[in-house]
């Protein structure tokens, strides 16, 4: 049986709230039963499935946003400053401005662009998968971070890196 949107909606708080009448009030149950209504919910087969569903999804989703965070590009966020901040509603919705936390126009007409820390976002990364898989795991993620720095740096060329990786 298919869930209803307040079904889904009831699951969703209960994931993020830990609680059935909170859940069920937030869901637009009355207040006077949402006691009762949270009850029955919880003892749907359906709801609770769906509610382990959503604990299985949404971390998914969180490490998915924080890679995007910690290694997506830029490009859209750059061009919009560049185009001096023109755009029409039609191609907003294709812009990938995931990366940014804020958007300011100033006085003078410019933009003003804040990011997400990188760093913080490959570091939440790096307990998350730290907690998940062994140390070695970690370890590459880092030192697929460290080449990828020394190669910025001008450090060591792509083909460096290349041969060091087919020794290992």
């Amino acid at each position: 049986m298919e869930l209803t949107a307040k079904e889904k909606l009831f699951c969703y708080y209960y994931f993020k709230r830990g609680s059935a009448r909170q859940a069920a009030v937030l869901a637009g149950y009355s207040e006077s039963s949402a006691a009762v209504q949270g009850a029955r919910m919880m003892q749907k087969q359906e709801i609770t499935s769906y509610i382990k569903k959503l604990g299985e999804t949404i971390p998914n989703a969180a490490k998915a946003g924080l890679e995007r965070i910690a290694a997506g590009p830029n490009n859209d966020a750059i061009g919009l400053v560049l185009h001096g901040g023109e755009i029409t509603p039609e191609n907003l919705q294709t812009l990938d401005l995931v990366g940014i936390s804020e958007i300011k126009r100033l006085k003078d007409g410019t933009f003003e662009i804040k990011f997400f820390d990188r760093i913080k976002a490959f570091s939440q990364l790096a307990e998350i998968y730290g907690t998940e898989q062994d140390n070695k795991t970690s370890k590459d993620f880092f030192d697929v971070l460290n080449n990828s720095a020394k190669l910025i740096e001008g450090s060591e060329t792509g083909e460096d890196l290349q041969e060091e990786a087919n020794r290992e």
